[in-house]
C-alpha cells in the first residue's frame, strides 16, 4: 500500500502546480484504513484528507490524459457522450486489486442538463483487470456510457462484467466511434504511463457510505448526489473542475441535440 501511496502523493503534487492550488493533506492513518475496509467495517471514519487524495489523484489522471496527443486519447465522441465518469486511481497492480481503503475512487454524473454534479466515493473489491504486457500498477477509468449504465450507480452496487456489460474502450483517431461498443467501456492507464483499453473481470465497485457520510450527511441517497447536486464540498471540487475541462457540458448538450435531430428524421 506504501506505492499506492507515494503514487496519489505524487499525483496530487503535479496537479496542484497544474491548478495552482495547495495539494491536499495526506492521512499517516492509511493502514487503519485498509485493515478497516478489509474487515467490512463501514463505520471507520474516514477523514477529509483522504476524500481529498483521492479526488486530486483523480483529476490528475484525467489532466494527464488531457496532454495526450489525440492518437493516445479516449475518442472524445466517447468522452462527450458519457454520462457519467469514474476513475480509480492505482488500484490494480500485477493484474490483481490492491485497494483496501475507503474512498478507492470517485464517481460523477451529470445532470439532465448537462452539467456535472457533486461526486460520490466507491470502493472496489474483487475481479482483476486485463494489464498491458509488463504494466505493474496502473489506474482504472470507467465510462458510463447511457441512462441505463448510470442508473445502476443508484444502487449503490455495480457488478462489472456481470449484468453491468463493461467492454474495453477504444482509443485513438483510429477509434472514432460514434456510439459506444458497451454501455461502459474501461481504461487502465499503467505505472510507466502505457494507456490501453481495459478487460475488467469479477469487478464490484460499492458505494463507500462512510464517505457519503461524511460529505452529505447519513441521510444522503446516491441518486440525490451524483444527479441532483450541483454544488461539490469544497475540499472534493478539483475533480468536477477536471471533468469539466475534460468532458465539457456545452459538448455534451451539442451531442444530445444532434441525437435528438437525428431521432426525429
Amino acid at each position: 500500500m506504501q506505492f499506492r501511496k507515494l503514487c496519489a502523493i505524487a499525483s496530487a503534487a503535479v496537479l496542484a502546480a497544474s491548478f495552482g492550488v495547495a495539494s491536499a493533506q495526506q492521512d499517516n492513518g492509511q493502514n487503519a484504513s485498509n485493515n478497516a475496509s478489509a474487515n467490512g467495517n463501514s463505520s471507520y471514519s474516514i477523514t477529509p484528507a483522504e476524500l481529498t487524495e483521492t479526488a486530486y489523484s483523480a483529476a490528475g489522471i484525467l489532466h494527464g490524459l488531457m496532454q495526450r496527443s489525440a492518437d493516445k486519447q479516449i475518442p472524445q465522441t466517447l468522452v462527450n457522450h458519457a454520462r457519467c465518469i469514474a476513475v480509480f486511481p492505482t488500484v490494480f497492480k500485477e493484474g490483481l486489486i490492491v485497494a483496501g481503503s475507503h474512498g478507492d475512487g470517485i464517481v460523477s454524473c451529470r445532470n439532465v442538463a448537462g452539467d456535472w454534479q457533486a461526486p460520490v466515493f466507491f470502493d472496489l473489491s474483487g475481479g482483476s483487470v486485463g494489464l498491458q504486457a509488463g504494466a505493474k500498477v496502473s489506474d482504472l477509468i470507467v465510462l458510463f456510457m447511457n441512462k441505463q449504465a448510470a442508473q445502476q450507480l443508484m444502487d449503490g452496487n455495480v457488478d462489472f462484467g456481470a449484468k453491468a456489460n463493461v467492454a474495453a474502450g477504444p482509443i485513438g483517431l483510429h477509434a472514432r466511434a460514434k456510439t459506444a461498443p458497451a454501455p461502459m467501456v474501461a481504461y487502465e492507464i499503467n505505472s510507466s504511463g502505457g494507456f490501453a483499453g481495459a478487460e475488467v473481470k469479477g469487478t464490484r465497485i460499492s458505494i463507500d457510505k462512510p464517505a457519503m457520510n461524511k460529505l452529505y450527511g447519513k441521510n444522503a441517497q446516491p441518486k440525490q448526489v451524483l444527479f441532483h447536486r450541483s454544488q461539490a464540498p469544497s475540499h472534493v471540487r478539483i475533480y468536477n473542475e477536471a471533468l469539466q475541462k475534460f468532458a465539457p457540458t456545452a459538448e455534451f448538450v451539442k451531442n444530445e441535440i444532434q441525437i435528438k435531430a437525428q431521432t426525429a428524421k
